[in-house]
C-alpha cells in the first residue's frame, strides 16, 4: 500500500459521511483505497445480511416466549407458577442461541474479529490461525441496549482489558456497533480467546472477568473451552472467537 494511501478507521469515516469525506479526491485515483472500500462494504453487507437477522430473530423469538410465560403465571396455581418462575430465571442467565463458538453469536449479541492483513481487514472464524502478532478490529451487533465490555484471555488464565481503554461500567450500545481502535496481539504463540460481554446495566470488567474464570485452572484447555456464560449475571450476554496465534 503506498504511503500516503489513508488508515483503515480512515476509510471507516469516509464510508459514513462520503458526501463530506476529504478523502474523495485521493479515492477517485487509487485502485488500491477503491479495493479496500470494496472489501469493507461486502463485510458490511454480510455482517448485516446473514449475522445481524440470525440474532434479532432470536430474540424475538426468546421475547416472545418469555410473554407466553408471562400470560400462563396469571391462571397457573401456585406450585406450577413456582415451576415457571425458576424456568424463567434459567432462560434469563442463558439466553437461547447458538453457542458462541459457531460464528461468535450467541442470544442476541453477534460479534465479529476482524484482523488487518495490511490491505484491508477480514473476518476470522473461531479457532481458526493468524499471525501472533496480527491487528484487529471488532464489530458488535446488540439486539438490545447493554453495556459492553471486549476481553483477551490467553494461556496464563489473565484477562485483559481490551475495549473501552477508560470508564468503569463498559461502553452504552445498541444495534450496529464499529469498534475505532485496532488492538494488536502480543506476537506470543498459542491459544487466545477474544470475549464480548453486554450486561444490562454498567458492570465492572474485573468482576465478569473473575466469575467467567471461576476456579478454573490457567493453561491452553481453559481457553479454548467455551465460556461459561451461566456464571454473569442474569441478562448478561456473551459471544466469543478463539484464536490459535502462529509464529
Amino acid at each position: 500500500m503506498a504511503a500516503r494511501c489513508p488508515s483503515d478507521l480512515a476509510l471507516e469515516r469516509h464510508l459514513l459521511e462520503p458526501g463530506s469525506s476529504p478523502l474523495r479526491p485521493h479515492l477517485a485515483g487509487c485502485a488500491t483505497c477503491q479495493a479496500r472500500l470494496e472489501e469493507m462494504n461486502r463485510q458490511a453487507e454480510a455482517f448485516h445480511q446473514y449475522v445481524c437477522p440470525a440474532t434479532v430473530a432470536a430474540v424475538e423469538g426468546a421475547a416472545a416466549a418469555h410473554r407466553r410465560q408471562r400470560l400462563r403465571w396469571l391462571v397457573l396455581g401456585p406450585a406450577l407458577a413456582a415451576a415457571v418462575a425458576v424456568a424463567t430465571v434459567l432462560f434469563l442467565v442463558r439466553p437461547a442461541g447458538p453457542p458462541a463458538d459457531a460464528d461468535g453469536a450467541t442470544g442476541g449479541l453477534a460479534f465479529i474479529v476482524l484482523v488487518d492483513e495490511g490491505v484491508g481487514a477480514r473476518p476470522v472464524r473461531s479457532g481458526e490461525a493468524v499471525a501472533a502478532a496480527s491487528a484487529l478490529r471488532f464489530r458488535v451487533q446488540a439486539a438490545l441496549a447493554c453495556r459492553l465490555w471486549i476481553l483477551s484471555l490467553d494461556a496464563t488464565g489473565e484477562f485483559v482489558r481490551l475495549y473501552p481503554g477508560e470508564g468503569t461500567g463498559g461502553a452504552a450500545v445498541s444495534g450496529a456497533v464499529e469498534i475505532p481502535e485496532p488492538v494488536v496481539l502480543d506476537g506470543q504463540a498459542g491459544p487466545a480467546r477474544i470475549v464480548a460481554i453486554c450486561t444490562p446495566g454498567p458492570a465492572k470488567w474485573r468482576a465478569l472477568a473473575a466469575q467467567l474464570k471461576g476456579g478454573a485452572a490457567a493453561g491452553e484447555a481453559f481457553v479454548r473451552a467455551r465460556p461459561n456464560s451461566a456464571a454473569l449475571p442474569a441478562g448478561a450476554r456473551l459471544a466469543s472467537v478463539l484464536l490459535e496465534k502462529r509464529t
